[in-house]
């Protein structure tokens, strides 16, 4: 009894070295994935900031050249305005300016032979004078000032607008290498788990294949993909047309593609294999006992099946409401039964 004893303790101290040693792994695994987590979400983080600053600086671009359209108009208005009034103003004073040479260009006795129509003459040029002075109204010098503010505004305008274009173009031009690397990125990850999926079908359905196929027509980034499998003897099915078993299977070989191709010291699966048959538990099984050359696997199950590929069996039991752990190593069975 003594000699039980001491193999139970140290079987014991055995099996809690195996869990503390498990446990860190555990914890190393979700270091890791909370990193990995951290980043994609800092990324795509990063790819909402810059549309959302692009959608910005589009809104304020237009805005900004309607406002400018605004000035142009009011400018050209200003600026044809002044032309009038200059143009104006020059022929009133040229008419005077004639007429001031007429007169003094002649003598009293002139005038005084001046004839009636002569002078009627240069009464209807004055009365025209008069009504174009009276219809142009007071000069208003401050538009003068007006015309070189907005001018000055509209330039000022002018150079936002295109430090805003040259902000535009950058955050396109950022915007499409993150998206082409995302889309890289996407493209290698997606190349190797249709590799691993196919290679894993064949090992579930010895002599099958299995396809990922992306959604034709839309951007890599966005579109959805569609898996479909041939079995043995059999032409390619969707993966609705399967069986609830076969079904499984698949996402089981798709679950294991990408673990291998982010692959870790460990994996915990819980009932992955409750729709599975006999048949297909043995598949299962089969891909299990292969897959832990290089892993170790935690499995949550019921069939019986896939507990043979067990080394260390932890049965759980409620003993007085309180759940206990009675954990068996099965090749202690196997050598007492040699």
């Amino acid at each position: 009894i003594e000699q039980e004893r001491d193999t139970v303790t140290v079987q014991i101290e055995q099996m809690e070295d195996e869990l503390s040693r498990l446990r860190n792994a555990v914890l190393e695994n979700q270091r890791e994935m909370e990193a990995l987590k951290r980043e994609t979400e800092t990324l795509f983080e990063n790819m909402r900031i810059q549309r959302a600053d692009k959608e910005q600086k589009l809104s304020q671009l237009g805005s900004f050249e309607s406002k400018m359209e605004q000035l142009k108009e009011e400018r050209e208005k200003l600026r044809d305005y002044s032309h009038h009034l200059e143009l104006s103003i020059q022929e009133t004073r040229g008419k005077i300016e004639r007429i001031l040479d007429e007169i003094d260009g002649t003598s009293v006795e002139e005038v005084k032979e001046v004839d009636s129509e002569t002078l009627e003459k240069f009464k209807l040029e004055i009365e025209d004078l008069e009504n174009k002075m009276r219809y142009l109204g007071p000069v208003d010098m401050t538009v003068v000032g007006e015309y070189k503010e907005v001018d000055s505004r509209f330039n000022e305008l002018e150079l936002q607008k295109r430090d805003l274009q040259e902000a535009k173009r950058k955050i396109e031009k950022l915007i499409e290498k993150t998206d082409e690397e995302a889309r890289n990125r996407f493209f290698d990850i997606y190349e190797r788990v249709n590799t691993k999926f196919n290679s894993f079908i064949s090992t579930l359905f010895p002599g099958g294949t299995g396809e990922i196929r992306v959604e034709a027509g839309r951007d890599l980034l966005e579109s959805g993909v569609e898996i479909s499998v041939r079995k043995p003897n059999k032409r390619i099915q969707k993966l609705q047309l399967l069986s609830g078993g076969e079904k499984a299977l698949v996402g089981i070989a798709l679950l294991f593609a990408l673990l291998e191709v982010r692959p870790s010291p460990f994996y915990v699966l819980d009932e992955v294999d409750a729709a599975l048959d006999e048949f297909n538990a043995e598949r299962f099984k089969r891909l299990i006992e292969k897959e832990t050359e290089r892993s170790q696997f935690i499995i949550i199950t019921h069939n019986k099946v896939v507990m043979e590929c067990a080394d260390i069996l932890h049965g759980v039991t409620m003993v007085d409401g309180i759940s206990t752990i009675v954990p068996v190593r099965l090749e202690e069975f196997a050598l007492e039964d040699e």
